[in-house]
């Protein structure tokens, strides 16, 4: 469907955007999603810790450590995806 000259887009929230509003609407995109894989990034590091303390105090429970591990196979997995989805 054409717009004529002058309209914009209809966003989530149902407000209007034109061209430079989208501009700006495409950086506050860029900048939240490099604030997700910025607090993803610190999350695999905690799981990293608390799967490496798990072994530092003798847990013997391997099923502790390998649904950390899980885990953390999850989330670097998302990042993945979320890494691919910025440069898109």
């Amino acid at each position: 469907m054409a717009f004529p000259l002058g309209w914009g887009f209809t966003g989530e929230g149902g407000e209007t955007y034109r061209m430079a509003d989208s501009d700006r609407h495409g950086a506050a995109v860029d900048a939240e999603l490099s604030s997700l894989a910025s607090q993803l990034e610190a999350l695999i590091r905690r799981i990293e810790d608390l799967a490496t303390g798990a072994v530092v105090i003798g847990r013997d429970e391997a099923a502790d450590r390998s649904g950390l591990n899980e885990v953390e196979r999850h989330l670097r997995s998302a990042l993945r995806e979320l890494n691919r989805a910025r440069r898109a």
